[in-house]
């Protein structure tokens, strides 16, 4: 049996233009292992991509906001800070980057996202005032509880897969991975992810993005 697998999307599922990388989709459709989606997309995008690959729906979303086990979605704590934070944010006339109808916060349960053209300091600041922590992905900053992480979401998932977080191999590439790194026995940052984050993983890619996936997938199997 193959070691469960706790993985992010964005840079470590695609490739540098974002798309993911068709080559993932067998190799995890027949991994004969547990298989979590840890990712700060809002819970839909995970779902969809379960269900593309063919793999059972267990997901962390929203930065360890939602986790969700086959159908039932759980969040992991109460959103009333967000709340506030949101009214004063766009209330002072603020916004969060995102043109149009800003799909990329429409689905969201637990967090808020905003671009990079948004100031961090900015939105640090209002954070402060509702006990909120900004975090940033690469792609985008999250705001969202400064005691949840993707590390809370998939110790509170592998709870109720009875599995040991401790077992699982990570594998991703930003600042809200290393939650997750520290979650798990092993940890693999791939070789695109900023020197700080491969720091914090007790291993590193050779290869960058989908393409380190592989090459950790390849060396889990052979073992």
């Amino acid at each position: 049996m193959n070691p469960p697998l706790a993985i992010d999307i964005d840079g470590t599922m695609s490739r540098e233009d974002r798309s993911i990388e068709g080559r993932i989709f067998d190799t995890l459709r027949k991994w004969e292992g547990t298989i979590v989606i840890a990712t700060g997309k809002a819970v839909p995008y995970p779902i969809a991509l379960c269900e593309y690959i063919g793999i059972d729906i267990l997901v962390v979303a929203e930065n360890g906001g939602i986790v969700v086990h086959h159908n039932e979605l759980i969040p992991t704590f109460d959103t009333s800070s967000l709340s506030e934070f949101d009214k004063a944010f766009r209330g002072d006339g603020h916004d969060y980057g995102w043109p149009g109808s800003d799909l990329v916060n429409r689905w969201r349960q637990t967090e808020i996202a905003a671009s990079h053209s948004v100031s961090l300091d900015l939105l640090k600041e209002y954070a402060d005032q509702f006990d909120l922590n900004v975090v940033d992905s690469n792609y985008a900053y999250h705001i969202g509880p400064s005691k949840i992480d993707k590390g809370i979401g998939l110790r509170t998932l592998a709870t109720r897969l009875n599995l040991d977080p401790l077992d699982f191999v990570s594998i991703g590439d930003s600042d809200n991975d290393i939650p997750l790194f520290l979650s798990t026995g092993t940890s693999y940052a791939v070789s695109n992810a900023p020197s700080s984050v491969q720091s914090m993983a007790t291993n590193v890619t050779s290869l960058p993005s989908a393409s380190g996936l592989l090459e950790v997938l390849s060396s889990l199997q052979t073992r």
